[in-house]
C-alpha cells in the first residue's frame, strides 16, 4: 500500500499575515509546493543514503505528489473512531494523542506496528490513554519491527483489550468487527 501526498502552493495565514501553524488557507505561493517536495525529497534520500530508514517510497516534483507508506494518523473509521498510525517518536506520540484529544474522540481503537530502536512503552503511554482496544502488528517490510505479540504485551500495560494480528488487513478487519463490521 502506498500513500499519495500533494504538496499544494497554498499557504496558511491570516489578515496577510502567513503563519504555517493556521488551518485558514490565506493565499498561494506559485511553485512553493514543487519546491517543498524538492527539499523533502533531498532529504528523505540523504537519509536513506545514511542508513536511516523512513517512510519515503518515491516521488514526482513535476506531478507535486510524494509517494509514502500509509500509517500516519490513517482514519479507518469514525464511529467509534478506528486509527492507523506507525509513528514512533515521542514527538509523534505526542501529536496522535493531542490530535484525538482535540477530536474529542470517547472511543478508539489502535493498529499499532513499532520498530524495536524507539521506545513503545514511551508511545504507548501517551497514546494508549485514548484508546480502548489496540490490535499491534508486525511491520513485516522491517528487520526492525516489534513482533506483533511482544508489543501486545507491553501495550497490555496500558490498555485491558490487546490482541496481535498477522498483518494490517487483518488488524483492519479485527478492528471494524470491535466497531460492528461499520
Amino acid at each position: 500500500n502506498v500513500v499519495s501526498l500533494f504538496f499544494k502552493d497554498s499557504a496558511t495565514g491570516e489578515n496577510g499575515v502567513f503563519d504555517p501553524g493556521s488551518n485558514p488557507v490565506g493565499g498561494s505561493v506559485e511553485g512553493k509546493g514543487k519546491i517543498g517536495l524538492a527539499i523533502s525529497k533531498y532529504f528523505f534520500e540523504l537519509m536513506e543514503k545514511n542508513g536511516i530508514p523512513t517512510h519515503y517510497i518515491d516521488s514526482d516534483i513535476e506531478k507535486g505528489l510524494l509517494a509514502v507508506m500509509p500509517a500516519r494518523a490513517e482514519v479507518i473509521n469514525n464511529a467509534p473512531f478506528i486509527l492507523l498510525d506507525g509513528g514512533h517518536n515521542p514527538a509523534g506520540a505526542a501529536a496522535l494523542a493531542n490530535l484525538i484529544y482535540e477530536l474529542n474522540i470517547n472511543s478508539a481503537t489502535a493498529i499499532i506496528g513499532m520498530m524495536a530502536d524507539k521506545d513503545c512503552e514511551q508511545f504507548l503511554n501517551k497514546v494508549l490513554y485514548f484508546c480502548d482496544s489496540v490490535i499491534t502488528v508486525t511491520v513485516k517490510e522491517n528487520k526492525r519491527s516489534v513482533s506483533a505479540d511482544d508489543l501486545c504485551m507491553l501495550a497490555k500495560k496500558f490498555c485491558k483489550d490487546v490482541v496481535p494480528a498477522e498483518n494490517y488487513i487483518e488488524a483492519i478487519a479485527v478492528a471494524k468487527e470491535k466497531s460492528g463490521g461499520k
